[in-house]
Formats: structure tokens, C-alpha cells, sequence
């Protein structure tokens, strides 16, 4: 009968499933955050700072940083006026800024410096909005 169980994963939840054959009776739901150790969403922060353009204006650079994302449908991002935050799983951030960064060497800057600050939780969910709700409730609270 084990041979006919089926095991599917949700990568949304983080549970995995095991669905057994007939005449087996129990399903069972593991936390794959205890098996794996993953993190299930992060948070970081980009500044990327082109040097040796011909121009003291950064709008281009960051224009064509943007336009890179569309490669990375499970990322969130929110453009400051200092850098772009991106929330989702680490290693589609990570491919996600070494793209935004070929765009700027792509509009033929020699040199590009960048700032990345990462925030990984592995005890709970970790959302940007979330963070700056907490905050937000902390100093209401406060005043």
C-alpha cells in the first residue's frame, strides 16, 4: 500500500501532504519549516549606485533595474526614494538584484557600487508590510 501513496508539497503553505492509497486511512501533515529549515519569505533592500555614467541623474539606471523584475513574478517590490525593497523566497532576491545590477552595466557604466541589506527570519513569516504595520501599532500605542 505504500507504494501507492502520493506526496505533494505546497510551497505556499509550507506543509507537505502525504495522501495514501485506499484502504489506508490517515493523512499526515508535516511542517516542512522543521524538516527543511527554510525561511519563508525575506526581506532586503537595493541601492545601486552607477559610477562613471555620463550623467549625475540615476532615473535611467533605475528604470532599467525595475523593468528587470518582470523576470521574478514571486517577488513583491516597493521603489523609495533611496533603493528598492524586494520581499519573496532569498535565492529569486538574490537572482533578482544580480539582474537589476546587468541592467546598469548594460546602459555601459564601467562601475556600479551597490548597498544590499538582507532580513531573513526563520521563526515566522516575514512581510514588509507586516514590519511597517508593527511599527506603526507600537507608536500609536505609545502616543
Amino acid at each position: 500500500m505504500v507504494e501507492e501513496a502520493e506526496t505533494f508539497f505546497s510551497k505556499a503553505t509550507g506543509y507537505l501532504l502525504l495522501l495514501t492509497g485506499p484502504g489506508i486511512r490517515p493523512k499526515i501533515f508535516i511542517d516542512m519549516f522543521v524538516l527543511r529549515k527554510e525561511i519563508l519569505m525575506t526581506i532586503a533592500e537595493l541601492t545601486l549606485i552607477p559610477i562613471g555614467g555620463e550623467s549625475s541623474s540615476c532615473s535611467q539606471y533605475v528604470t532599467g533595474a525595475l523593468d528587470a523584475l518582470v523576470d521574478f513574478p514571486s517577488l513583491e517590490y516597493r521603489l523609495n526614494p533611496m533603493g528598492t525593497v524586494l520581499e519573496g523566497p532569498m535565492d529569486d532576491i538574490l537572482a533578482a538584484i544580480k539582474a537589476m545590477r546587468e541592467t546598469v552595466f548594460d546602459k555601459g557604466v564601467p562601475r556600479v557600487y551597490m548597498v544590499i541589506k538582507i532580513d531573513e527570519r526563520r521563526d515566522k513569516d516575514n512581510h514588509m508590510d507586516e514590519k511597517l504595520a508593527s511599527v506603526a501599532d507600537k507608536r500609536q500605542n505609545d502616543h
